[in-house]
């Protein structure tokens, strides 16, 4: 395994760690900010305990977690704008053209 996969597998997981306990907190009853502040300190010790056990740099996880999570930002609003406007086609009465290649 390459220092680059290490980096990633560790990125991938942190983030999970991070959101599953924010919806863990969440569904728990936690206040969403108490619940984001679990969620930091899940994240904070996934950091920590892959960085060591993978033997990567912090800063290199946190940077790829935040290339991660911005690319699945940017995946999510066009999603999401794909589906607005294949709604209001649909409201409007207009077939939604469907391009195969």
């Amino acid at each position: 395994m390459t220092g680059a996969d290490r980096t990633q597998l560790a990125a991938t997981l942190s983030l999970v760690a991070g959101l599953l306990a924010y919806l863990c907190g969440l569904w728990t009853g936690l206040a969403p900010l108490l619940a984001v502040q679990v969620a930091g300190l899940a994240y904070a010790a996934s950091l920590a305990l892959l960085g060591s056990t993978l033997q990567v740099s912090i800063l290199a996880i946190v940077v790829q977690g935040a290339k991660i999570a911005g690319l699945t930002a940017v995946a999510s609003v066009v999603i999401a704008c794909s589906g607005t406007y294949a709604g209001w086609q649909l409201l409007r009465g207009r077939p939604v053209k469907v391009v195969t290649a």
